[in-house]
């Protein structure tokens, strides 16, 4: 969710309605075990510049069970020239992660599923696009200004009162 990982690597191909999606990202019960990441010194280095290799020392302040953020999926390749792609797997292409304030609890599933409590897709109103959620947040925690705009941090709609 620091916006380090630019690739996600499934052994299965991406379904066409997902490229160009904004999904959310779900931080699975299992602990993260950093030494299982294959020690690339060139990754590693590139980790503990931006300060997410200390971090990922530390795996009792991750949030597990949870959704944890978003970002948009920007297409699917097999020859990704990304230091987090695996050979011989599809790699969903990422960009503009967003991690949300407070994580939300829901129990995951594998592969890609829908999460109820966020009903619908931000819709256009008056050519501008306006928050659907159905999340019970508090508003410091789910709102933040964008210039002249409040935004949700959960589906990016714009809050109307």
């Amino acid at each position: 969710m620091d916006g380090v990982k630019d690739v996600e690597n499934r052994t299965w191909n991406l379904p066409k309605k997902y490229i160009g999606e904004r999904v959310l990202i779900h931080s699975s019960l299992n602990q993260l075990r950093w030494w299982e990441i294959k020690q690339d010194n060139e990754l590693i280095e590139m980790l503990d510049r931006s300060g997410f290799g200390k971090k990922m020392n530390d795996t009792s302040n991750y949030p597990i069970g949870t959704i944890i953020g978003s970002v948009e999926i920007t297409g699917c390749v097999t020859d990704s020239e990304s230091k987090w792609a695996m050979p011989d797997h599809f790699h969903f292409t990422l960009a503009h992660a967003v991690r949300f304030p407070k994580p939300i609890p829901a129990k995951g599933k594998l592969g890609f599923w829908e999460y109820d409590a966020i009903k619908a897709e931000p819709e256009e109103m008056g050519g501008a696009l306006f928050c659907h959620c159905q999340l019970a947040m508090k508003d410091e925690v789910q709102l933040y200004r964008d210039g002249n705009l409040v935004r949700c941090h959960y589906c990016g709609g714009i809050w109307y009162r």
